[in-house]
């Protein structure tokens, strides 16, 4: 599990560096071009993965896979200021590889949707995927995600192979249980399509 006490001091860091306010949505891409220059996120087709951070000289470079989808784009480049930020100037990097990747992905996604300025746009729409996505410029699926981390309740993404879990440490359902969830929903549990694919349940536990 991500330490989110962690991640969230993460994502404070970032943002304080960055000077903005609680209330303000600032995309990651921009965020890199204020902290580590202009042409720090460069968009290449020669790299092993979708991103990649560098240290050439005294400038840190953030490539990125071209024609990845913008909100990818924004992703992969909040990944990468994550891990940049924990090697310098704030928070920790150690542990386990698959632990601070985790934490990072988490940090990815939160520098998009911001805890204060994404709640206050769940209770305007009502928790609303679709204008979730457009008003922060991601996927319904990390809008979806976000939401369980922002309310501190359990929430899952169930795809045709692959399963994601967001929300408090104590969700204690095994992944075979989540997916007959998605399936047969049940006692205060809500399921929902996503729109990013026609094989995605976005299963939310309300009970």
């Amino acid at each position: 599990m991500v330490d989110r006490q962690d991640a969230e001091g993460t994502v404070r860091c970032l943002r304080e560096q960055c000077h903005l306010a609680p209330w303000e949505v600032a995309d990651p891409i921009w965020m890199a071009q204020t902290l580590l220059g202009p042409e720090s996120v460069q968009y290449v087709h020669l790299i092993a993965t979708l991103e990649e951070l560098h240290q050439e000289g005294d400038r840190t470079i953030i490539y990125v896979k071209r024609g990845v989808p913008e909100p990818i784009a924004q992703w992969l480049t909040g990944h990468a200021l994550s891990h940049w930020i924990r090697r310098t100037s704030c928070g920790r990097h150690g542990g386990m590889r698959s632990e601070e990747e985790a934490l990072c992905d988490y940090v990815a996604a939160a520098l998009q949707m911001p805890h204060f300025a994404f709640q206050r746009r769940v209770n305007e729409t009502a928790c609303n995927l679709q204008q979730l996505a457009l008003d922060f410029g991601v996927t319904e699926t990390s809008a979806a995600l976000r939401v369980g981390e922002v309310e501190d309740r359990p929430v899952a993404v169930v795809l045709r192979n692959r399963l994601y879990v967001a929300g408090p440490d104590w969700f204690e359902r095994t992944p075979e249980q989540v997916k007959r969830d998605a399936v047969y929903g049940g006692p205060g549990i809500i399921t929902t399509r996503i729109g990013d694919s026609a094989r995605r349940t976005w299963v939310q536990y309300v009970g």
